[in-house]
C-alpha cells in the first residue's frame, strides 16, 4: 500500500510540475496568464534571458519524467547536472553577446537584452563575466565545452571507453560487410 500511495504522489507532483511549466510557457507568450503569468515572464527573462523560453519546456520534461518513473526528486546528481548543462547554455550565450568589460555595465547589458528575451540574463552575465575574466573568450569556450561534455557523461552514465568500444565494433561489423 505505500509503494502504490508513493507512486500516486509522484503522479500529482508530475501533473503540477507539468501544469506550473505549462503556465510559465504560455505565460511567455501571453498576457492572459494573470498576475502570476506576467511575473514569471519577468523573472524568466530577467534571470535567464533566451534562456527563459527553454526553461519551461525543463519544467515540463522533469514533470514528465517524474510521471513515467525516470526521475527520482530524492537524487539530486542528474538534476545538478541538468542544472550545470542549463548554466552552461546560458553563459555561452552571455559570453556570445558581450565584450569584456565590468560586472555592473555587463549586469545592465544583460538586462536590456533580457527584456527583449535575448542574451543570457543575469545568471549568464554573472557566469560570463566570471569566465571571461578567468580564461579570456577563447579558454572560455573550452572549459565549458568541457564542463558540457563531462555532464552529459554524468548524465547519461555514458563511458568513454565503452562508447569508443561500441565504436569500434560497428567500424568492424561494416567493414566485414564491405
Amino acid at each position: 500500500k505505500e509503494t502504490k500511495n508513493k507512486e500516486y504522489n509522484r503522479e500529482i507532483l508530475g501533473i503540477i510540475i507539468i501544469s506550473f511549466g505549462l503556465l510559465s510557457a504560455i505565460s511567455l507568450f501571453s498576457s492572459k496568464t494573470g498576475i502570476i503569468g506576467v511575473f514569471l515572464k519577468n523573472i524568466y527573462f530577467t534571470l535567464m534571458g533566451f534562456g527563459g523560453f527553454i526553461f519551461p519546456l525543463i519544467i515540463i520534461a522533469l514533470g514528465i519524467l517524474l510521471i513515467i518513473n525516470k526521475f527520482d526528486v530524492n537524487e539530486d546528481e542528474k538534476s545538478i547536472y541538468l542544472l550545470i548543462l542549463f548554466f552552461c547554455f546560458l553563459t555561452l550565450l552571455d559570453i556570445k553577446s558581450h565584450s569584456l568589460s565590468t560586472f555592473t555595465i555587463r549586469i545592465t547589458q544583460s538586462l536590456e537584452l533580457s527584456k527583449e528575451g535575448l542574451g543570457g540574463g543575469v545568471i549568464g552575465a554573472a557566469f560570463g563575466y566570471l569566465f571571461l575574466k578567468l580564461f579570456g573568450s577563447v579558454g572560455s569556450y573550452i572549459i565549458i565545452s568541457f564542463i558540457i561534455f563531462i555532464s552529459i557523461l554524468l548524465f547519461t552514465e555514458i563511458k568513454i571507453k565503452d562508447f569508443f568500444k561500441k565504436r569500434k565494433l560497428n567500424i568492424t561489423v561494416s567493414d566485414e560487410r564491405i
